[in-house]
């Protein structure tokens, strides 16, 4: 019977997402002083990575909506790479 209540569709979402990861390094004045540059640093910083997860590939575990009609969106990952010179 459809219309109780059950759990049939109630799954564990237990996960772990990067969210966000942001690196730099700045190069050593040493190397710099021959190229001419005061100052260099470079940066990576990514968000939403990647999610480890039991639920399907591509389905978000903090999404809200309804999966059985398809409304639900899979995440998009961004990643920026960032130079800062100084001459």
């Amino acid at each position: 019977n459809y219309r109780q209540k059950n759990d049939i569709n109630i799954i564990k979402a237990n996960y772990l997402r990067a969210k966000v990861i942001s690196l730099g390094y700045s190069i050593p004045t040493s190397t710099l002083e021959k190229i001419g540059v005061e100052r260099l640093r470079i940066s990576l910083s990514g968000n939403d990575l990647f999610t480890l997860s039991n639920i399907k590939d591509g389905l978000d575990p903090e999404a809200q909506g309804n999966s059985v009609t398809g409304r639900i969106i899979p995440f998009s990952s961004t990643l920026l790479l960032g130079f800062e010179i100084n001459f």
